[in-house]
């Protein structure tokens, strides 16, 4: 069976086509506002839908037999949820919520490339840490912080509140046990590659061993351009959202002790259809 998969992130709506290490990506922003209200607004839910809706109409028509839809953080955490998934329903689109459990297990399996790793996965209203070792989950634990929540509560772009927010929510991941390498999924780190690159190309990005250095080189650019949505690599709709992610990406590294994150772009997607 050709299954493709859509994931309703809290910052973008994603697709993987069947048989293609390809994807498409909407930056809707679901979980925009949420943060002060604990609900989606009406034109969240309504742009996010319609976003899954073409995808799902163009993985059909591009061969699939079975689109699988899953959503987190943001819808799973929603008052109002069920009007997001009534909003699909309209259009015989069912969606799967994932538990943080069952959110953290597919971010490793896709990620993980064997031995014991830890992996990092920066979302928009949430953001997972998992440490395992081959196959087996040894921890897992997942935060709700994410770069469209940060960028709603200090507007994104105070670097000093963002690391003050950042370093104290973090500590609830606690002990985190220890690995050989931490590897980094989302749009964030890919994104930081990109802008080093000048320019966003998969094969150079995927498996790019990111210094911590070049992480705060790349801050350094992005918040002292005049117009970020212009910097080659930056996407503009990630423009406003990025510094939160970059600061998260840092705080994880000095608590875990890591002087390098290993960017992957298999992720969540590849992970559930391995899983589910």
């Amino acid at each position: 069976m050709n299954r493709a998969v859509i994931d309703i992130g809290s910052n973008s709506v994603r697709l993987l086509m069947p048989n293609s290490n390809t994807k498409q990506i909407s930056s809707t922003q679901v979980a925009e506002g949420m943060v002060h209200t604990g609900y989606l607004k009406n034109d969240a839910i309504e742009r996010t839908a319609k976003a899954v809706i073409e995808f799902y109409n163009t993985a059909m028509q591009g061969g699939a037999d079975k689109v699988c839809v899953f959503a987190t953080e943001a819808i799973r955490s929603a008052n109002n949820r069920q009007d997001f998934a009534n909003r699909l329903l309209q259009e015989n689109i069912s969606i799967h919520i994932l538990t943080p459990s069952e959110e953290a297990r597919i971010g490793y399996i896709g990620a993980s490339q064997g031995g014991k790793a830890s992996v990092l996965d920066v979302g928009g209203a949430s953001s997972e840490l998992i440490v395992g070792e081959d196959d087996k989950i040894l921890y897992s634990k997942s935060l709700p912080i994410g770069i469209v929540k940060l960028k709603d509560l200090c507007k994104g772009q105070d670097i000093a509140k963002l690391k003050q927010i950042v370093k104290e929510k973090i500590e609830e991941y606690g002990n985190v046990p220890e690995s050989d390498y931490l590897i980094g999924i989302g749009g964030t780190a890919s994104t930081i590659v990109a802008v080093l690159l000048g320019g966003y190309d998969r094969d150079k990005i995927h498996n790019y061993n990111l210094s911590l250095e070049e992480i705060v080189k790349c801050l350094e650019i992005i918040s002292s351009a005049k117009d970020k949505s212009l910097l080659p690599g930056l996407c503009p709709k990630r423009a406003e959202v990025i510094i939160p992610g970059i600061i998260i990406i840092l705080e994880v590294m000095e608590k875990l002790g890591k002087t390098t994150i290993l960017v992957s772009e298999n992720d969540n997607m590849e992970g559930y259809l391995s899983f589910f």
